[in-house]
């Protein structure tokens, strides 16, 4: 037993990155008044020393292994801010023009792709203490920028351009048409939804699980289906 607990206390001297993240965004929408409804906080339960183990065993070689592809990712030109949680993301070209702000965790098989030479400000700007859940992809040619405290559901997909598609020729001859996406503070998108190019999202929107964002989004709007459009509550 005093092996097991002195165990534990030397894998406490090593917090896990993801906590730290979480934890920080939490502090931090506590500390700028924003909608308390979205700091979620767990209440502490009990659990059995060897329960508690495995899951470090489990959490902190993962904890380490974040903390050098943050490195490599800022040495290869990725601005990456601090107290970050980053998986094994894909980053197939130009990791200087991505930007990632403080407290941001991307979860595995997110996608950050950019595309075209290099240019200031970077093309995707991801805004500090949002979140990216697994297989997200962000596709941009143009800009697309991601605002503070933003939570991206899994399997979504967020471009700034597509093809021209003239009848009689060829699509994929025909060259790329793009236009900006902005998404605003405090933005929730479901799983599976796409934002096509040009749309602008409003703070504190919603957008559903499977919709198909082709339009702007006003602040404090709730939208779904496709294309997306407002949802009208019952009353």
């Amino acid at each position: 037993m005093a092996r097991s607990h002195a165990a534990l206390e030397i894998l406490d001297r090593f917090p896990s990155a993801g906590a730290v993240a979480r934890n920080s965004r939490s502090e931090e929408r506590a500390r700028s008044g924003s909608n308390p409804a979205i700091v979620v906080r767990m209440s502490k339960q009990k659990t059995l020393w060897p329960d508690d183990l495995t899951n470090r065993l489990i959490r902190y070689p993962r904890a380490i292994a974040i903390r050098f592809r943050i490195l490599r990712l800022r040495l290869l030109g990725m601005q990456i801010g601090q107290r970050c949680w980053i998986q094994k993301i894909s980053v197939p070209r130009n990791p200087w023009d991505i930007t990632i702000g403080d407290n941001c965790a991307l979860d595995e098989g997110a996608i950050l792709l950019t595309t075209g030479s290099r240019i200031s400000p970077p093309r995707l700007r991801l805004g500090s203490s949002s979140y990216v859940n697994r297989y997200t992809m962000f596709d941009a040619s143009e800009e697309i920028v991601i605002g503070n405290y933003c939570m991206i559901g899994p399997f979504c997909y967020i471009t700034d351009h597509d093809h021209a598609s003239k009848v009689g020729e060829k699509v994929a001859a025909q060259s790329l048409t793009s236009a900006p996406v902005r998404v605003g503070n405090n933005v929730w998108i479901g799983a599976g939804a796409i934002i096509l190019k040009g749309v602008t999202i409003g703070d504190n929107a919603v957008i559903a699980a499977g919709s198909v964002v082709t339009h702007d989004v006003a602040a404090n709007d709730r939208v779904a289906g496709v294309p997306a459009r407002t949802m009208h509550e019952k009353t």
